[in-house]
């Protein structure tokens, strides 16, 4: 089974764990080629911020 939108992004299991999403993000980041794939880097900055959102909102139960 495929993690949801934007722990799939990220390559993270769900966490409200911020540094862990800032984590992933950097190791995404440097893992690409930015010029080449401008569309794949605006996922993974969307993916990063619902992910930083998520972890700031109150807990509600899921991830």
């Amino acid at each position: 089974m495929t993690q949801p939108f934007p722990w799939s992004i990220l390559g993270i299991a769900p966490t409200r764990e911020r540094k862990a999403i800032r984590s992933a993000y950097a190791r995404a980041i440097k893992a690409m080629d930015l010029d080449a794939d401008v569309e794949g880097y605006a996922r993974l900055r969307h993916a990063r911020d619902v992910a930083l959102q998520r972890a700031a909102a109150p807990e509600t139960g899921e991830a």
